[in-house]
């Protein structure tokens, strides 16, 4: 009796393209998961980056007045220039360091209703 051990070249192929195709389906959705979390930081910090945000629209009432659909983006190295944030300004829930070059996208519906966004880039 002959005892064969190991794959012919055909099986190893097979399970090299069934391991393919599961990569090719799975890693983009994985991917676009990171992206979008890596822009998710806690209420805290986006309280205390709004309320930034909001005293550096204030004190520079001239430059960015407040008026129905505007549009603003104050990025955080100007809240940091301006003594509104520390640098650096880390998100101590998820202990994550948030860059300056980030912006906080300011858009007025109406002269009280304001929206603030967090955004990597701003048109």
């Amino acid at each position: 009796m002959k005892n064969k051990f190991g794959f012919t070249l055909a099986e190893l192929l097979g399970v090299m393209v069934i391991i393919s195709l599961l990569m090719i389906i799975t890693i983009p959705p994985i991917i676009n998961q990171i992206k979008a979390n890596s822009l998710k930081i806690s209420e805290a910090a986006t309280e205390i980056l709004n309320a930034a945000t909001d005293e550096y629209l204030k004190a520079n009432e001239s430059v960015y007045p407040i008026v129905d659909n505007m549009t603003y983006c104050i990025t955080l190295q100007q809240l940091v220039d301006a003594d509104l944030i520390a640098e650096p300004f880390i998100d101590l829930i998820n202990n994550v360091e948030i860059p300056l070059n980030r912006f906080n996208k300011v858009s007025a519906v109406e002269k009280y209703n304001i929206t603030y966004t967090l955004v990597e880039t701003c048109p």
